[in-house]
Protein backbone atom coordinates (compact mmCIF):
# COMPACT_ATOMS: atom_id res chain seq x y z
CA UNK A 1 0.00 0.00 0.00
CA UNK A 2 0.96 3.78 -0.51
CA UNK A 3 1.20 6.03 2.29
CA UNK A 4 -1.89 7.11 0.89
CA UNK A 5 -4.10 4.30 0.87
CA UNK A 6 -2.83 3.54 4.19
CA UNK A 7 -4.15 6.52 5.54
CA UNK A 8 -7.68 6.00 3.82
CA UNK A 9 -7.59 2.17 5.27
CA UNK A 10 -7.43 3.63 8.64
CA UNK A 11 -10.22 6.16 7.69
CA UNK A 12 -12.78 3.02 7.04
CA UNK A 13 -10.84 0.99 9.80
CA UNK A 14 -12.06 4.35 12.42
CA UNK A 15 -15.66 4.74 10.76
CA UNK A 16 -15.02 8.23 8.98
CA UNK A 17 -15.17 6.73 5.87
CA UNK A 18 -18.57 8.51 5.68
CA UNK A 19 -16.65 12.23 5.59
CA UNK A 20 -15.55 13.52 2.54
CA UNK A 21 -13.04 11.36 0.84
CA UNK A 22 -9.60 11.37 1.24
CA UNK A 23 -7.31 12.81 -2.12
CA UNK A 24 -3.91 13.26 -0.28
CA UNK A 25 -2.40 13.24 2.69
CA UNK A 26 -0.21 16.71 2.43
CA UNK A 27 -1.54 20.12 4.04
CA UNK A 28 -4.48 18.08 6.11
CA UNK A 29 -5.50 19.13 9.28
CA UNK A 30 -8.17 18.37 12.02
CA UNK A 31 -8.74 14.48 12.43
CA UNK A 32 -7.15 14.11 8.55
CA UNK A 33 -3.83 15.37 9.98
CA UNK A 34 -3.95 13.43 12.72
CA UNK A 35 -4.87 10.18 10.93
CA UNK A 36 -1.11 10.70 8.71
CA UNK A 37 0.30 11.58 12.05
CA UNK A 38 -0.61 8.32 13.13
CA UNK A 39 0.20 6.14 10.30
CA UNK A 40 3.91 7.87 10.04
CA UNK A 41 4.23 7.13 13.63
CA UNK A 42 3.37 3.64 13.54
CA UNK A 43 5.43 3.37 10.64
CA UNK A 44 8.71 4.37 12.12
CA UNK A 45 7.67 2.93 15.77
CA UNK A 46 7.50 -0.27 13.88
CA UNK A 47 10.65 -0.11 11.60
CA UNK A 48 12.79 0.61 14.93
CA UNK A 49 11.25 -1.90 17.30
CA UNK A 50 13.75 -4.38 16.39
CA UNK A 51 17.47 -4.04 15.68
CA UNK A 52 17.64 -7.17 12.84
CA UNK A 53 14.85 -6.61 10.61
CA UNK A 54 15.72 -8.80 7.42
CA UNK A 55 13.18 -5.93 5.35
CA UNK A 56 16.08 -3.52 6.98
CA UNK A 57 18.91 -5.77 6.01
CA UNK A 58 21.22 -4.60 2.98
CA UNK A 59 24.69 -5.40 1.15
CA UNK A 60 26.29 -2.87 -1.32
CA UNK A 61 30.31 -3.33 -2.56
CA UNK A 62 32.41 -0.12 -3.48
CA UNK A 63 35.71 0.57 -4.67
CA UNK A 64 38.69 1.93 -2.04
CA UNK A 65 40.01 5.19 -3.10
CA UNK A 66 44.18 4.70 -2.80
CA UNK A 67 45.52 6.37 0.43
CA UNK A 68 42.52 7.00 1.84
CA UNK A 69 41.26 5.69 5.18
CA UNK A 70 38.12 7.41 6.03
CA UNK A 71 34.78 7.20 4.77
CA UNK A 72 31.41 8.57 4.58
CA UNK A 73 28.63 5.76 4.09
CA UNK A 74 27.47 7.54 1.20
CA UNK A 75 30.83 7.70 -0.46
CA UNK A 76 30.48 4.00 -0.46
CA UNK A 77 27.12 3.90 -2.05
CA UNK A 78 25.25 2.85 0.91
CA UNK A 79 22.08 4.48 2.69
CA UNK A 80 22.94 5.75 6.16
CA UNK A 81 22.98 2.78 8.45
CA UNK A 82 22.03 1.92 11.88
CA UNK A 83 24.40 -0.85 12.75
CA UNK A 84 27.02 -2.39 10.72
CA UNK A 85 27.26 -6.25 10.70
CA UNK A 86 30.27 -7.10 8.15
CA UNK A 87 33.01 -5.48 6.72
CA UNK A 88 34.70 -7.46 4.08
CA UNK A 89 37.96 -7.69 1.10
CA UNK A 90 38.55 -11.50 0.76
CA UNK A 91 37.98 -12.04 4.63
CA UNK A 92 36.25 -10.21 7.13
CA UNK A 93 37.55 -7.40 8.55
CA UNK A 94 37.75 -6.66 12.41
CA UNK A 95 35.41 -4.64 13.73
CA UNK A 96 36.39 -2.56 16.60
CA UNK A 97 34.81 -0.08 19.34
CA UNK A 98 35.34 3.37 18.83
CA UNK A 99 37.81 3.42 22.10
CA UNK A 100 40.07 0.18 21.18
CA UNK A 101 40.71 1.95 17.94
CA UNK A 102 41.57 5.19 19.52
CA UNK A 103 43.75 3.85 21.53
CA UNK A 104 45.64 1.55 19.30
CA UNK A 105 44.88 2.60 15.87
CA UNK A 106 44.44 6.55 15.89
CA UNK A 107 46.64 8.54 13.96
CA UNK A 108 48.46 5.59 12.60
CA UNK A 109 47.55 6.55 8.67
CA UNK A 110 50.53 6.67 7.18
CA UNK A 111 51.01 2.53 7.50
CA UNK A 112 49.57 1.07 4.25
CA UNK A 113 48.17 -1.73 2.95
CA UNK A 114 44.86 -3.79 2.78
CA UNK A 115 42.57 -3.04 5.48
CA UNK A 116 41.86 -5.85 8.14
CA UNK A 117 40.51 -3.75 10.71
CA UNK A 118 37.26 -0.91 11.08
CA UNK A 119 35.78 0.81 13.22
CA UNK A 120 32.19 3.39 13.08
CA UNK A 121 33.23 6.73 14.57
CA UNK A 122 31.08 7.98 16.47
CA UNK A 123 29.90 10.78 13.83
CA UNK A 124 29.26 7.59 11.81
CA UNK A 125 32.38 7.80 9.09
CA UNK A 126 34.57 4.41 8.57
CA UNK A 127 37.88 4.35 9.33
CA UNK A 128 40.20 1.32 7.82
CA UNK A 129 43.71 -0.21 8.62
CA UNK A 130 45.59 -0.17 7.22
CA UNK A 131 45.29 2.57 4.72
CA UNK A 132 44.60 1.14 1.33
CA UNK A 133 47.46 0.94 -0.88
CA UNK A 134 45.04 -0.38 -3.76
CA UNK A 135 41.70 0.06 -4.91
CA UNK A 136 40.24 -3.02 -2.44
CA UNK A 137 36.64 -4.21 -3.25
CA UNK A 138 34.81 -3.75 0.33
CA UNK A 139 31.72 -5.41 1.00
CA UNK A 140 29.18 -4.03 4.06
CA UNK A 141 26.67 -5.54 5.37
CA UNK A 142 24.14 -3.50 7.39
CA UNK A 143 20.71 -2.42 8.63
CA UNK A 144 19.76 0.95 7.33
CA UNK A 145 17.20 2.80 8.94
CA UNK A 146 13.95 3.28 8.48
CA UNK A 147 12.08 5.48 6.00
CA UNK A 148 9.71 8.30 6.48
CA UNK A 149 6.73 8.42 4.79
CA UNK A 150 5.85 11.78 3.59
CA UNK A 151 4.01 11.61 -0.21
CA UNK A 152 1.46 10.27 -1.13
CA UNK A 153 3.40 7.25 -2.89
CA UNK A 154 5.72 6.42 -0.56
CA UNK A 155 5.82 2.85 0.81
CA UNK A 156 7.51 1.41 3.61
CA UNK A 157 10.19 -0.57 3.95
CA UNK A 158 7.63 -3.04 5.94
CA UNK A 159 6.94 -5.57 3.47
CA UNK A 160 3.86 -5.33 1.71
CA UNK A 161 1.97 -8.26 2.92
CA UNK A 162 2.24 -6.81 6.05
CA UNK A 163 1.00 -2.98 5.49
CA UNK A 164 -1.87 -3.65 7.75
CA UNK A 165 0.30 -3.97 11.11
CA UNK A 166 0.86 0.14 9.92
CA UNK A 167 -2.78 0.77 10.01
CA UNK A 168 -3.94 -1.35 12.94
CA UNK A 169 -1.58 0.36 15.35
CA UNK A 170 -1.95 3.48 13.98
CA UNK A 171 -5.98 2.23 14.46
CA UNK A 172 -4.87 2.14 18.50
CA UNK A 173 -3.97 5.42 18.81
CA UNK A 174 -7.10 6.88 16.97
CA UNK A 175 -8.92 4.76 19.92
CA UNK A 176 -7.07 6.19 21.92
CA UNK A 177 -7.11 9.62 20.90
CA UNK A 178 -11.53 8.92 21.45
CA UNK A 179 -11.45 6.59 24.67
CA UNK A 180 -12.99 4.13 22.38
CA UNK A 181 -11.87 1.05 24.56
CA UNK A 182 -13.56 -2.01 22.43
CA UNK A 183 -12.41 -0.37 19.03
CA UNK A 184 -8.67 -0.32 20.91
CA UNK A 185 -9.32 -3.54 22.10
CA UNK A 186 -9.96 -4.94 18.48
CA UNK A 187 -7.22 -2.75 16.80
CA UNK A 188 -4.60 -4.37 19.44
CA UNK A 189 -5.43 -7.74 18.89
CA UNK A 190 -5.38 -7.41 15.27
CA UNK A 191 -2.17 -5.50 15.54
CA UNK A 192 -0.30 -8.28 17.95
CA UNK A 193 -1.25 -11.22 14.88
CA UNK A 194 -0.06 -9.22 12.65
CA UNK A 195 3.13 -8.36 14.26
CA UNK A 196 3.50 -11.66 15.37
CA UNK A 197 3.46 -12.77 11.63
CA UNK A 198 6.09 -10.33 10.82
CA UNK A 199 8.11 -11.42 13.49
CA UNK A 200 8.24 -15.00 12.83
CA UNK A 201 8.46 -13.84 8.93
CA UNK A 202 11.27 -11.06 9.14
CA UNK A 203 13.21 -12.00 12.35
CA UNK A 204 16.38 -14.30 12.55
CA UNK A 205 15.44 -17.96 13.67
CA UNK A 206 16.76 -18.74 17.18
CA UNK A 207 18.57 -21.90 16.57
CA UNK A 208 18.53 -23.97 20.05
Amino acid sequence: MTFLEMVALLRLESGLSGQSQLLTTENQSGINERLVNWVQQANREIQQAQDDWRFLWRRDSSSLIVNQWEYRAGELGISTPTKFNKLKIVRNLRLLEWEEWDAEFDGRQDETGMPTVAVIAPNNRIYLYPTPDQAYDLQISYQRIYNNLVRDHHRSLVPAQYHDCIVYKALMYYALYESDDDLYTKASMRFGDLYNQLCIDQLPSVRV
